[in-house]
């Protein structure tokens, strides 16, 4: 008898053990849950900020073009004044009013 009292005794310190070790890994993986679920939304935030950066980065190279469009537009504007001078002092000097 006292061998089954003693495996029994062995069975059940294996079995706390058992569910010991059991509750460690539960408190493991629920940590490991949290971690991914914090990581996740902190890749969302990322995200979100990329796509706000690459908006702003859109609209940022859309005034640059319509700059350089209107830079273009004035330069030609000053040159066709700066011709149209020219055509009239031209024409003055020939003496065609």
């Amino acid at each position: 008898m006292t061998d089954a009292a003693q495996t029994l005794e062995e069975l059940e310190n294996k079995l706390d053990e058992a569910k010991e070790h059991a509750a460690g890994l539960e408190m493991r993986l629920a940590e490991l849950q949290a971690g991914h679920q914090a990581q996740a939304v902190e890749f969302t935030q990322v995200r979100e900020r990329l796509t706000l950066i690459e908006e702003e980065r859109t609209r940022h190279a859309e005034q640059a073009e319509q700059m350089r469009t209107e830079r273009d537009a004035a330069n030609n504007a000053g040159q066709v004044k700066a011709l149209q001078a020219q055509l009239n002092e031209l024409m003055r000097t020939l003496g065609k009013p």
